[in-house]
């Protein structure tokens, strides 16, 4: 890897960091795409380093000024966590076979963002049951 690469590289972290810790954003949204459009990295490719990178210790700083500011309730983490980790390793173990049902991680790719667009009807829907939290309980702490 050339000095420019790792630059670069460094630099995409950096804008996915800053932009992560300040929307609770990342590797999906921005690194993936920023991985295959500035250095070529295959879909697979760029979803596995997305993946190791998360590994903590990068989020746990965001999240510690987070959770002192009081807008972090560990319960919910837990549970998120737990499910996320049952998600991800699936997810994992899925793709190679997903591939290989769709032709290329393009047409993949191409379905996912047809689901995605699909998306926002299901989720409007599934949140009709959830409880949310009092809007003033996090309005007291900006």
């Amino acid at each position: 890897m050339t000095m420019m690469t790792s630059f670069g590289l460094v630099l995409l972290g950096v804008v996915v960091g800053l932009l992560s810790g300040m929307l609770g954003i990342g590797g999906g949204i921005l690194l993936v795409p920023g991985l295959m459009l500035l250095f070529g990295f295959s879909q697979p490719q760029a979803q596995g380093t997305s993946l190791a990178v998360l590994v903590p210790p990068v989020g746990i700083f965001a999240a510690m000024v987070y959770y002192q500011h009081r807008f972090i309730q560990l319960n919910v983490v837990a549970c998120v966590a737990a499910g996320f980790l049952l998600g991800a390793y699936l997810g994992a173990k899925l793709v190679r076979k997903l591939i290989e049902s769709f032709g290329s991680a393009m047409e993949l790719s191409r379905r996912q963002l047809a689901g995605t667009i699909f998306q926002s009807p299901v989720t409007d829907a599934l949140r009709l049951g959830v409880q949310r939290p009092e809007r003033s309980t996090f309005n007291n702490r900006v």
